[in-house]
């Protein structure tokens, strides 16, 4: 049976390997997204069937970085096959910047950095930010930013940055598929950049056109769990018009390959 047959039929796609690779906890101050806290983040991942989900705090992004990361900490402490956390870097905060990515990746167990410029109304390539990307790119790890500007821009940074792997939110699902994606080179070309595929709109033809512009690998599945219902973002995969082994990388092996490469404490290989 395909992977579209399992999903048309609603049950949850245990069988294989499926990581939300951008969602977060808790409640938005300018969205209303019920059931943010672990509880409801696990019934709506049973239901569909995702192992793992990645999650950064939105109190973190919105208010309080020091409190959301460690309400962060506390959830992946209790369920570590489950959860995997980012840690949120607010760039007003310049003193706090490298003392903060130690204490979350070194003594809290997370595993990538989560950047959100919009919402910190911080150019994506602003000062405080580069010192994020050095400080990363000596240790090599992972950074998913909710842009980091245009094609030009991530050109820029991960030809600067080559040990640092950028994930850039939602570019996958806003690619219309009507004109060449600017990100396409990107993918054929660098090794340390990835598109996510979470929006709230689903274009149709647009995944596929660039997955045949740029190939698969790239491609990372993620919800924005829980402002957008995960469900939705899973039929955006499995109802496409790609291969299944195209949906299985990005349903969850691509993420695996960094996860294995900077994992979360997990109590059991995701693999299994």
């Amino acid at each position: 049976m395909t992977i579209q047959e399992l999903a048309a039929r609603g049950v949850p796609l245990v069988d294989m390997l499926v990581i939300d690779a951008h969602a977060h906890l808790g409640p938005f101050p300018m969205i209303h997204a019920p059931h943010a806290d672990a509880a409801g983040l696990l019934t709506s991942m049973d239901q569909i069937g995702v192992r793992l989900t990645c999650i950064s705090s939105s109190y973190a992004i919105c208010a309080d970085y020091r409190r959301g990361n460690d309400e962060v900490a506390a959830v992946v402490r209790a369920y570590p096959d489950r959860f995997a956390g980012y840690a949120v870097i607010n760039p007003h905060y310049p003193e706090d910047l490298e003392t903060e990515l130690a204490r979350c990746l070194d003594g809290l167990g997370f595993w990538a950095v989560k950047l959100h410029p919009a919402i910190h109304q911080y150019p994506p390539d602003g000062p405080a930010y580069h010192r994020v990307f050095a400080w990363m790119n000596e240790r090599g790890g992972v950074i998913l930013s909710h842009t980091f500007g245009d094609a030009q821009d991530l050109d820029r940074l991960s030809a600067t940055y080559r040990n640092v792997v950028f994930v850039q939110g939602h570019e996958a699902g806003a690619y219309d598929g009507r004109t060449p994606s600017p990100f396409a080179p990107l993918l054929r070309e660098r090794e340390n950049v990835y598109l996510d595929t979470t929006l709230s709109t689903v274009r149709f033809g647009a995944l596929e056109t660039l997955v045949e512009a740029a190939g698969a690998d790239r491609l990372l599945f993620a919800t924005d769990v829980p402002f957008i219902d995960n469900a939705h973002q899973l039929g955006r995969i499995t109802h496409a018009r790609l291969s299944d082994e195209d949906k299985r990388k990005i349903l969850g092996e691509n993420v695996l390959r960094l996860i294995e490469r900077w994992p979360p404490k997990a109590s059991r290989p995701l693999s299994d």
